[in-house]
């Protein structure tokens, strides 16, 4: 890395956004823990009680049968990370 400061500035940005969309999400799903990453594996536990291998006929299929495509799972996960971004980006975030 050849512009130290640069990425170091640019890594607690994004932080700072990866962070806003941890809380968005726990305020929209009602989490009573923060989450401690922005992995799928760890929202899914949250919202389904557990993750699911999608790759995975079997786990894929309960996925969907628990709601994860749809208004009010990833979509709406996805949705939050959006807005989040576009907000950053637009400079009211």
């Amino acid at each position: 890395m050849e512009d130290t400061p640069a990425y170091v500035a640019a890594m607690a940005d994004a932080d700072r956004l990866c962070d806003e969309f941890q809380r968005w999400l726990g305020e929209e799903f009602g989490f009573e823990e923060p989450l401690s990453s922005i992995l799928c594996r760890e929202i899914q536990t949250r919202i389904y009680g557990r993750s699911f291998d999608i790759r995975d006929d079997e786990q894929r299929n309960a996925f969907y049968a628990a709601g994860g495509h749809s208004d009010e799972g990833c979509y709406k996960v996805c949705g939050i990370a959006a807005e989040v971004a576009a907000e950053r980006l637009l400079g009211s975030g």
